[in-house]
């Protein structure tokens, strides 16, 4: 399987959320509600790996490409790498399919039944090169849809953000208890001027 590469300069936790913006996980939910629609399916492995493929309106994802990728930090940004490969499900139906054609293939030619034979064997063929083939308009489609994730506009926060949450908590927090203070004050003047009056 030969793997490809894109470099980012996004930080690995950008891409993330750029994936999280152009790629709808794939739960039981999801692949319900985007059934009718043409989109982009995936979800993290862990906290590298995934898997990405896609979706066409109506139609099911037994037989489709998938890109098993990983994405992981470097001096750039991150760095996504990966190759194509189908469902499990998909390549055992086609080994099976390969396996099943072949004997009648065989079967055929040892009976000497050439004419029936271009049916069984052409089949065989197909499936091999089902297997083994990945249709280039699947792989450019996915590529094009990593590069998107890749090189997203991100905005990324100001380093003082933070600082300036707390400082905005710190002050609510002194308003509250400058108020407390303040409430209480006219009680004690009072009571000191009644006290002063009895005397």
């Amino acid at each position: 399987m030969e793997n490809y590469e894109i470099l980012s300069h996004l930080t690995k936790k950008e891409w993330k959320k750029s994936w999280g913006n152009q790629v709808v996980e794939d739960t039981k939910e999801n692949l319900r509600n985007y059934h009718s629609k043409t989109c982009f399916y995936g979800h993290f492995v862990n906290k590298d790996d995934f898997i990405l493929y896609y979706h066409k309106e109506f139609e099911g994802n037994s037989l489709n490409t998938y890109f098993h990728g990983k994405v992981e930090k470097c001096p750039e940004g991150c760095r996504v790498t990966g190759s194509f490969k189908k469902k499990r499900t998909a390549n055992i139906f086609l080994i099976f399919a390969a396996i099943l054609t072949g004997l009648t293939t065989m079967v055929m030619v040892y009976n000497r039944n050439f004419q029936l034979m271009a049916a069984p064997a052409a089949l065989f063929v197909i499936v091999l090169l089902c297997y083994f083939v990945v249709p280039k308009s699947s792989r450019e489609r996915l590529m094009e849809q990593l590069k998107a994730i890749s090189f997203a506009d991100i905005p990324r926060s100001k380093g003082g953000a933070r600082e300036e949450e707390d400082y905005s908590t710190l002050n609510s927090i002194t308003r509250i208890k400058t108020a407390e203070i303040e409430k209480k004050m006219p009680e004690k003047t009072k009571g000191k001027e009644l006290k002063d009056n009895d005397n």
